[in-house]
């Protein structure tokens, strides 16, 4: 699990410039956690993150999966550091 203080950052970052994509996500009052893999070339992957087929890929899939942790606000907070 890693802690970020932007997802808008972040995901686009992991996704772009490392190839990695986004599988699922989870939204709570305070905080969201975002999970992201390395797909193979030959997989494609087009299920909604935050859906219930997300959900259940998620916990199912053989892979290893990168955790991010989002504490909502941290964002705005110019002493908030990662």
């Amino acid at each position: 699990m890693l802690r970020v203080k932007d997802p808008s950052v972040t995901i686009p970052e992991l996704t772009g410039k490392y190839g990695m994509t986004l599988l699922d996500r989870y939204d709570f009052d305070s905080f969201s956690l975002y999970f992201l893999a390395s797909i193979r070339e030959s997989e494609r992957y087009t299920l909604t993150p935050g859906s219930n087929e997300a959900h259940r890929y998620l916990w199912t899939t053989s892979g290893v999966t990168l955790e991010l942790t989002h504490n909502h606000g941290t964002e705005n907070d110019s002493s908030y550091q990662v």
